[in-house]
């Protein structure tokens, strides 16, 4: 084999002799080349074998505006701590049409949302479900719904009371609730699309408010406010993400969905509400 070798590079690599063999200066260089080549092929196996385990790599996600308040960076952070190899990039503007043109042109491998509504995307994107969301009623401990024995949307006393935006999905669902029961829906003394404000008005102004449930198991022991064990149950929907449909998952990406979902059973068993 080194007679071949030397042929292909016309060149005598090692000095023969009854002794033994003794490389030349040109058989030393290749002994130098080859041992960094050696050492770079362990090295690629080790990071291929890392790649393939999901223990390394980039994962670029896409998030609706309002996951980043709740416990989105619990799960990241949990990921973080799992995975340290792994390396992520987290877009959370622009809306969800926006996140999924950039998910189409692969410059995103997922986005987590809400489930959307059948006709709200096509049949390129596949949604899987990581947990179920809810609306929490929580208020100041002096306000007349924290102090209600028995407390029902039917016939508690909410005012005065913050309310998500007019036209979020979140208000949708609270009309919802009250209209199932033939109630009106309470007036807002304030409206307001971010949860964190909801929150603060609610602790500083004595007030109620209506909470995503995942935004208070992150959030909420922060606050002055006490939940309101209501009766009726205000579901929000799935949050989970967005994948094009045929779209090969890396290992590193299904490595980041293995943890969140650990991180999420691991949050259910402690008692945080997650929605169920």
């Amino acid at each position: 084999s080194l007679s071949d070798l030397e042929g292909v590079l016309k060149l005598t690599l090692f000095n023969r002799s009854p002794r033994g063999m003794a490389p030349t200066a040109f058989g030393e260089a290749l002994i130098r080349r080859l041992k960094t080549i050696i050492g770079e092929l362990h090295d690629a196996d080790e990071e291929l074998g890392a790649l393939r385990a999901g223990t390394y790599g980039h994962v670029s996600i896409g998030c609706i505006p309002l996951l980043p308040a709740g416990i989105l960076p619990r799960l990241l952070s949990g990921v973080v701590r799992a995975r340290p190899g792994l390396t992520l990039s987290v877009t959370d503007g622009g809306g969800v049409e926006t996140l999924l043109k950039q998910l189409r042109d692969r410059r995103l491998d997922m986005v987590l949302c809400m489930r959307p509504n059948a006709d709200e995307h096509d049949n390129d994107f596949r949604f899987e479900p990581l947990f179920n969301d809810s609306m929490l009623l929580v208020a100041g401990r002096n306000h007349p719904a924290a102090r209600a024995r028995k407390p029902t949307l039917r016939n508690l006393e909410l005012d005065p009371v913050v309310l998500p935006s007019q036209g979020s999905v979140y208000r949708r669902r609270i009309d919802e609730a009250f209209a199932r029961l033939n109630r009106p829906a309470p007036t807002a003394a304030v409206e307001a699309s971010s949860p964190m404000l909801r929150l603060g008005l609610a602790e500083n102004g004595g007030m109620a408010t209506f909470i995503q449930a995942s935004v208070w198991a992150d959030k909420g022991p922060r606050y002055r406010l006490k939940v309101v064990p209501l009766r009726e149950l205000i579901e929000c929907g799935a949050i989970g993400y967005m994948v094009l449909r045929y779209w090969q998952m890396t290992p590193a990406a299904a490595a980041l969905i293995e943890v969140m979902r650990s991180e999420i059973e691991d949050a259910s068993r402690a008692g945080d509400t997650l929605g169920g």
